[in-house]
């Protein structure tokens, strides 16, 4: 952890130093959420939702019967 001082600008902006930016992984455009506390500002990142790939899904409905196969679903209904 990394302790740094900056200053607000006219605009109401801060700079986050570049050696926070490298230690946190941050990149220009990285999401973050600002909270007041009784201490100041909190700055939390905000996770970049994964996309999910097919792959991912797989077993994710269960079935509890026999097996049944591609042809046997699609056809004999």
């Amino acid at each position: 952890m990394s302790i740094s001082t900056t200053a607000l600008s006219s605009n109401g902006q801060i700079n986050i130093p570049i050696e926070i930016l490298n230690e946190l992984h941050w990149e220009a455009g990285h999401q973050l959420s600002i909270e007041t506390t009784e201490a100041g500002v909190l700055l939390k990142s905000i996770p970049k939702k994964k996309k999910l790939r097919l792959e991912d899904l797989r077993g994710f409905l269960k079935y509890d019967g026999p097996p049944v196969s591609n042809i046997d679903y699609f056809y004999v209904r």
